[in-house]
């Protein structure tokens, strides 16, 4: 008996074929901003790379009743490895919008860096800082405003994220973001100035209703993990 041969991935919608291979697998390119959803898929025949700076969506405000901007969902499978290379490739979640990224024990969901998997930097303890990271911006409450005269853990209390990577804060204290599942950061890190950086994972104004379980930043080169308020 003869089995119909399964045809091979191809690059999802929202992403763009790069004509290349990366570890055996097709190279997939993620553009932004992200309207609407994205889903990557097939970890096993696919590889992912950040094409700059991925807003997943665009600023929504910092209240539900009145959202400006558009809204985007990344979905993320288990098994997916995401790279990136250079200080100005990194992903941020906008507020209003959402990430999940479902990694599960066996089959993780890995950001790291293309020249590691490519081989042409060793994997090294000491080797960091090659890519940016992963911001998340929420509209729960900060008490560092931005506008001096604004109140803290009020809508009118938010401020801008490091790294240019937009406004975060608000008075949604159960704000969702979204999903980190079995989710691992490795390599990133982006000191842009001494006042200015980029974390592993950086949790700016992110609400309790977003879920983070088994999550692991590894040679990082600020913070592997800093919050700036939420709940």
């Amino acid at each position: 008996t003869l089995f119909p041969t399964q045809a091979p991935a191809t690059c999802p919608a929202g992403t763009t074929d790069s004509g290349d291979t990366l570890d055996g697998k097709t190279l997939c390119l993620v553009s932004g901003p992200i309207s609407g959803t994205v889903n990557l898929t097939d970890g096993d025949e696919l590889i992912y790379e950040l094409n700059g700076t991925v807003f997943v969506g665009s600023d929504r405000g910092a209240e539900l009743n009145a959202p400006n901007g558009f809204a985007g969902t990344l979905n993320i499978e288990k098994g997916v490895t995401i790279v990136a290379e250079g200080n100005d490739d990194y992903l941020v979640v906008s507020r209003g919008s959402k990430i999940f990224s479902n990694g599960t024990e066996a089959e993780p969901v890995v950001f790291t860096a293309k020249s590691v998997v490519d081989g042409t930097t060793p994997a090294t303890n000491s080797l960091k800082g090659v890519w940016g990271g992963l911001v998340i911006n929420g509209r729960a409450p900060i008490n560092a405003c931005g506008d001096a005269t604004a109140t803290g853990g009020t809508a009118g209390c938010e401020k801008s994220g490091e790294g240019a990577s937009g406004l975060f804060g608000g008075a949604v204290a159960d704000d969702d973001s979204g999903q980190l599942f079995y989710t691992r950061v490795q390599y990133a890190g982006v000191r842009l100035t001494n006042d200015d950086e980029l974390n592993g994972i950086a949790f700016q104004g992110v609400g309790s209703n977003t879920e983070v379980s088994y999550i692991q930043v590894s040679n990082n080169l600020d913070d592997g993990i800093e919050w700036f308020g939420g709940s």
